[in-house]
């Protein structure tokens, strides 16, 4: 007996879209000179909110994850605290 062969997704199916830029992608901003990292405001925290938004509207976070990252960028102080 021949085991069944793996599911194929359906072609009829649109393409997945893209997760969020705070799931794949680290931050572009360049750091302080002599290595420090550069501090954020809540202008930057808002925008990670954003983005966490998206994402677990998108189905790419569960809400406890969606909480956790969202506490964490609000306490976060700098850039590199907001990197996924």
């Amino acid at each position: 007996m021949t085991s069944p062969s793996p599911a194929r997704p359906n072609r009829a199916d649109p393409p997945r879209p893209r997760p969020p830029d705070c799931c794949t992608s680290p931050s572009r901003r360049p750091r302080e000179a002599g290595g420090v990292a550069a501090r954020i405001g809540d202008a930057d925290r808002d925008r990670v909110a954003g983005i966490l938004a998206e994402a677990l509207a998108g189905g790419y976070l569960d809400p406890e994850e969606h909480a956790e990252r969202l506490e964490a960028a609000y306490a976060a102080r700098t850039e590199a605290a907001l990197a996924p």
